[in-house]
């Protein structure tokens, strides 16, 4: 998934102005290396200019030997991976001109000493910049974390059992050793509270202690589920934030408020989807408005009338059927599941444009970005809004067909096992054309995987209970079509003369250009320099496996 980065600067009057950074001079120019990975050797993604760079789709791919006629500075960062007994190196080289400022942004010297407001802490981004931040920034402030738990033993309860516990946390706990635990609840400060409650669900005096103290805010409290109750979504991905920037202003500190979003809340926008904010009334709908449109049909954002829709709702319907209803309110307003479900046998295509662009991004680069962006505009203390999509639609594209010839290679070496503790087999993966064909066809897929058509079945209790199963993953498949309908279909394409709906990410560049060569180290965030095969086949399934999956990779019947 994707992400955009929102920044908003505080000046005294509690009011913001655009600023928009849209230079799109790049000097960074990267080469790719990667060794032998899982009985398979990677390409050489190499690239010398900024031409070849955003030429041909061929130039990116081709095994190009990278001269160095002219003196350059050369950044080289190494990741070592162990999946299954295979060792993985993969390194990356960034060739950067001589004239890079030797001060960068300046970004450990600005967020050393700071104290920082986070919500969302126990989700995975959330941890991953607590991580990056305590390992690399050790002598930072206090970092706040808003816990949903009901009392101060509680929270503390989740931050040991969630974060500290956590195997994200194995470097941290190697380097500090016994005083591992005296340091992180020494710069760790749980707080119970609540984005969907007043005041954040903080005690006053709490409240007035982080009002006081807190330099940084940083939301990455969010709903990602697609398939979440309306009246859910809305609250916690709307009202939250706008409850956390009601309590910033009563922050007397604050420099800068981060927001954190996955990229696609753009929905169903087309074109280049620049890096700049919405102004006050301006929908996603308006955008598509042409002057043959009747005023009539063009739909008003009212936020109010969206929870009245959502509260009204809950109370006309018999409460067993609150929560689907409520999905599926959600679902008309709104890779991993996929994958889990093609390596375990359940789904053997889906209904997609195999040409499509997934537009996707390692985790442990997004918070990169986002510390890069926090120092820059701390530093630079100018009131403003500033957006920033971290992304690969345009800098790196991988379209769905390269996504699951990959999780095919992946799960053919390395098979899930089925209940009996047999290995799954997976095919090629299917694209259908349309979610009536899937829907048409996977019925019957998932009929005979779980033995429906076997006519030697002469027990009808069992035959029923069979097509109620049947009945059931079926729907719950062809939902998931309809949900990822938008995203399948209607993205960008894989076809160098047509970009539609691809995140432009010329600011992300730009910070990345404005870093010293020890910050690229540091704090690397190249998207360009990914290599989608290795990333996908030795690093994102297996982190699946193991983390979204929690390692109960025996599928249970």
């Amino acid at each position: 998934m994707s992400y955009s980065l929102t920044f908003a600067h505080s000046i005294h009057n509690s009011i913001t102005i655009p600023v928009l950074a849209t230079k799109n001079n790049h000097h960074c120019y990267y080469n790719c290396y990667s060794t032998k990975t899982s009985r398979r050797t990677n390409k050489i993604v190499s690239c010398q200019n900024k031409e070849k760079a955003e030429g041909d789709r061929s130039s990116l791919s081709s095994a190009l030997t990278l001269s160095h006629e002219n003196p350059q500075d050369v950044i080289t960062t190494t990741d070592r991976v162990v999946d299954n007994g295979i060792k993985t190196t993969s390194t990356t080289t960034a060739i950067m001109p001589l004239l890079k400022p030797s001060d960068g942004i300046g970004i450990v010297s600005y967020l050393r000493g700071k104290n920082y407001l986070i919500t969302g802490a126990t989700g995975f981004l959330g941890k991953a910049f607590i991580e990056k931040m305590l390992r690399t920034i050790p002598d930072v402030g206090k970092i706040f974390l808003l816990i949903k738990a009901k009392d101060k033993e509680a929270a503390i309860h989740r931050l040991k059992t969630e974060i500290l516990d956590s195997e994200l946390f194995k470097c941290l706990e190697q380097m500090h050793g016994e005083s591992f635990e005296a340091f992180m609840m020494r710069k760790l400060v749980p707080v119970a509270g609540n984005v969907c409650e007043p005041n954040l669900g903080m005690d006053p005096d709490t409240a007035n202690e982080i009002a006081k103290e807190v330099d940084v805010i940083i939301n990455s409290a969010g709903n990602t589920n697609f398939d979440e109750r309306y009246d859910v979504a809305l609250d916690t991905n709307t009202r939250g934030p706008s409850r956390l920037l009601g309590f910033a202003k009563k922050c007397k500190k604050l420099g800068l408020f981060l927001h954190v979003s996955t990229a696609y809340v753009n929905g169903e926008r087309q074109g280049l989807i620049m890096e700049k904010p919405f102004h006050m009334g301006q929908t996603i709908v308006g955008e598509s408005v042409t002057s043959e449109t009747p005023p009539i049909s063009i739909p008003v954002l009212d936020i109010i009338a969206e929870i009245e829709l959502a509260s009204n709702l809950k109370f006309s319907v018999h409460k067993n059927e609150v929560t689907q209803k409520l999905k599926e309110l959600g679902l008309e307003r709104m890779l991993d599941p996929v994958i889990i479900s093609y390596g375990k046998g359940q789904l053997s295509g889906f209904a997609a444009d195999p040409k499509a662009i997934v537009d996707v991004v390692p985790m442990d680069m997004v918070v990169n970005a986002f510390i890069a962006a926090i120092a820059k505009h701390g530093i630079a203390g100018k009131p403003g809004l500033n957006v920033y999509n971290i992304g690969s639609s345009t800098v790196n594209p991988i379209a769905y067909e390269d996504v699951l010839k990959f999780c095919c290679d992946h799960f053919t070496s390395f098979p899930l096992k089925d209940s009996k503790g047999k290995n799954i087999r997976v095919t090629g993966f299917k694209f259908f054309s349309s979610v009536d064909n899937f829907s048409s066809n996977i019925s019957d897929e998932i009929a005979q995987g779980i033995g429906l058509m076997d006519a030697k079945i002469s027990d009808s209790i069992l035959k029923s209970k069979l097509e109620m199963k049947c009945k059931k993953r079926a729907e719950l498949m062809v939902d998931m079509a309809k949900l990822y309908k938008p995203y399948a279909f209607f993205r960008a394409r894989y076809d160098l003369v047509r970009f539609a709906a691809r995140f432009d990410t010329r600011n992300t560049q730009k910070l990345m250009e404005d870093m010293s060569l020890e910050e690229m180290r540091n704090f690397e965030f190249n998207v360009r320099s990914i290599n989608w095969e290795h990333y996908i086949v030795d690093i994102h399934i297996p982190g699946v496996k193991r983390h979204v999956m929690k390692e109960r990779l025996v599928i249970n019947e």
